[in-house]
Formats: structure tokens, sequence, C-alpha cells
């Protein structure tokens, strides 16, 4: 019994590790999602304001 107690808890550690590295793999990918939504919602609406300056002005 005493033999197999550090196996299982190497492997209990890779497993945290796998997960950490998942976690952490997804973080950045959400930030970046999040910058460019903004961004392109920031153009689009800065688009429209100018058609509807433009479209009243003509």
């Amino acid at each position: 019994m005493n033999n197999h107690d550090p196996d299982k808890k190497i492997h209990e550690l890779e497993e945290r590790i796998s997960r950490l590295e998942k976690s952490s793999a997804n973080g950045p990918r959400k930030f970046v999602w999040t910058a460019l939504s903004i961004i392109i919602g920031f153009f689009i609406i800065l688009t429209v304001i100018g058609v509807i300056q433009f479209v009243s002005a003509g």
C-alpha cells in the first residue's frame, strides 16, 4: 500500500497541473476576445454615428 501512495500523489499533482494549464490558457483568450469585441463594438458605434451625420447633412 505504501509504495502506491507516492504514485497516486504524483498522478494527482499531474492532473492538477494540467487543469491549471488549461485554465490559464483559457484566460488570455477570453481577455483577447473581450478586448476585440469592445474595439469592434466601438468601431461600429462610431461608424453608425458617422453614417447618421452624413445622411442628415446630405
